[in-house]
Order: C-alpha cells, then structure tokens, then sequence
C-alpha cells in the first residue's frame, strides 16, 4: 500500500487484516454491510487512490477493502474512489474489446493507456473479470456516483464496497442487471 506522511522504513509491520465484508441488513432500497476494523499500530495518515486502484484490478479485496476502509474513516467523500472505479472498468471494457479483435492483452493494456504497477494488475483482471460484467458494474457505479451526491437512498461507500468486491472477483450480491 502507498501512502503520505510516514516513512515506510519506519513502519516494519502491516496492518491487520479486515475481516471478511457480510451483508447484515438489507431493505427494497438499501444495504447494510460490516467487516471488523483493520488496526495499524503507526497508522496510516493516507492511502494513495492508485494503489486502491491496483488492489482491486489485482483482484485483492482484502487490501482494496482496508483502503476503502481508511478513506471512509477520514471523512473522504467517495467521489474520487467512484471516479477512478469507473475509470478502471471503462479501460477494462477497452481491453476486452481489443482482445476480441485478436488483440494481446499486453497490447490492449498499453492501448487503453494503463502503466506502472497498473498495467499488470489491469492484465490480471482481464483475464479475471468476464467481459459481461462490465455493464453491471457501470449501473451500479452510476448508481454509487447518484448516492455520493446525495441523490437516492443507501450509503455510497457501502455500494462502492459491493462493486469494488466485485471487480476484486468476491462477489457479495449480484450487480444491477443489464437490459439492453
């Protein structure tokens, strides 16, 4: 994980790990969800947006989960998480469009413009997350974008969780269904 305001040398051990995401109530128009608390004996002052972006191409929910975690917990809008979600599955939907034209995944990487430590967590999740997921998962990031907003019932950082689980592979409910 990368963060701001600590030297990582100094800081030897990671944090726990968060418990398992579970599903505790659930209405006609909203969710609830808990996990137990990921505990850092330094503590993190900030995690970096990318490095939750990577998590959850890399289909690491744990770690994806901690971030989101940590940003609820400082009173983060979820806004810019969202954003860069909805950022991550449209070069996903470029990439599955280019391998079914007999692109190679590495090429289609590189031409949806994703590099760094992104580009393999990217190559991973295309060979992870089927091609037929995407539409959902773009419902329901309009749907988490909506809540962010204060537009709708539920609790955007709860959603964003659900679609963030699922990008990561570790589906808890099902997402919007696509109607074309």
């Amino acid at each position: 994980v990368e963060f701001y305001g600590m030297d990582p040398a100094v800081d030897s051990t990671p944090p726990t790990t968060p418990g398992v995401p579970t599903l505790t109530s659930r209405t006609s128009s909203s969710i609830t969800m808990s996990w137990t608390v990921s505990t850092d004996a330094v503590g993190v002052s900030r995690y970096d947006i990318f490095a939750l972006s990577e998590a959850w191409l890399a289909g690491d929910p744990v770690r994806a989960m901690r971030i989101l975690q940590a940003l609820a917990a400082d009173g983060d809008p979820p806004t810019l998480a969202v954003w860069q979600l909805s950022e991550d599955v449209h070069a996903l939907a470029a990439v599955h469009a280019q391998v079914r034209g007999g692109m190679s995944i590495a090429s289609a990487v590189k031409g949806a413009r994703v590099w760094g430590k992104r580009q393999q967590a990217m190559e991973r999740a295309a060979h992870r997350v089927p091609a037929d997921l995407i539409a959902p998962l773009l419902l329901a990031l309009a749907r988490v974008d909506a809540l962010a907003k204060g537009i709708g019932r539920g609790n955007a950082w709860d959603e964003l969780a659900i679609a963030a689980l699922a990008l990561a592979g570790k589906s808890v409910l099902p997402l919007p269904v696509f109607v074309r």
